[in-house]
């Protein structure tokens, strides 16, 4: 698909029974891509449901330098898009976003709020540790070039440790896209939660060892909406859709969207 001038990889889970006029769309995390949620886009399209599962610029398919991105906005201006072009084909429309997709999908909510409700899976919610110290200087200048290697191998991952690594992961990824995201992005977000208005479901495993579960407290506190939630898991680590309580998680997920698809708030 062609969004702002650029392919991005989308792919549509269309749904063949019990069809709900609702569209899920699922944005992954830094360096993987929507490989890693077709399980999760294949339930929610069993249960009725049409799903958009897509690969952020520079990752994946999708075009765009590989690892960067020029600004946080392109993020949120693709996603907007996908939500335009989702509205077309459906009544309602629910954002699902992890770890920094799910600083993207926040950061979107909170700022334009135009859907009907958003799942944040493990997501920073205040600047991350690792770029604190660089969120005052010129990074664009200073570090515009530096490469962060990746390993989908870290055992702080999945407590399954299930990964099957292929070319369309990333190797590397350069600081200015977390940065853009984790530092100008937050900005945004952390300004905007009193408007945060849409229903919002918070979950993180209180064992994550990448992204603290604070930060979905916070990110639950914050936000101003009135119809929110928060589910803390026991057993998994980082990437919740892919370790072993992603059955359940589904399960809840489809659960809180379900109670919200007739309900006026």
């Amino acid at each position: 698909m062609i969004i702002n001038d650029i392919f991005i990889n989308v792919n549509e889970f269309v749904p063949n029974d019990n069809v709900k006029d609702v569209t899920i769309i699922i944005t992954h995390g830094i360096a993987e891509y929507s490989k890693y949620y077709e399980y999760a886009a294949k339930f929610f399209q069993n249960k009725g449901f049409n799903v958009l599962t897509y690969d952020l610029r520079g990752h994946g398919k999708s075009f765009g330098k590989r690892g960067y991105v020029d600004s946080y906005k392109d993020f949120l201006s693709d996603l907007n898009e996908l939500i335009l072009y989702a509205k077309k084909k459906t009544k309602k429309v629910f954002l699902v976003g992890h770890s920094l997709g799910g600083v993207i999908t926040n950061t979107y909510a909170a700022k334009y709020g135009n859907v009907d409700g958003v799942i944040i899976s493990a997501a920073p919610s205040d600047f991350y540790k690792s770029l604190r110290k660089i969120r005052f200087l010129p990074y664009n200048l200073l570090m515009k070039n530096k490469k962060i290697f990746t390993n989908f191998y870290d055992k702080r991952l999945t407590t399954v440790n299930n990964y099957e690594k292929d070319i369309l992961d990333l190797d590397y990824y350069y600081l200015k896209l977390p940065a853009e995201v984790m530092i100008r992005g937050m900005r945004v977000l952390k300004k905007n939660f009193k408007n945060y208005r849409v229903p919002l479901l918070v979950i993180h495993s209180k064992k994550d060892p990448i992204v603290s579960y604070d930060n979905s407290q916070n990110t639950y506190n914050k936000a101003a909406t009135k119809d929110k939630e928060i589910i803390l898991y026991e057993n998994s680590y980082h990437n919740l859709f892919n370790d072993i309580e992603k059955d359940l998680i589904l399960n809840d997920i489809l659960n809180w969207v379900n109670k919200r698809i007739w309900k006026i708030i």
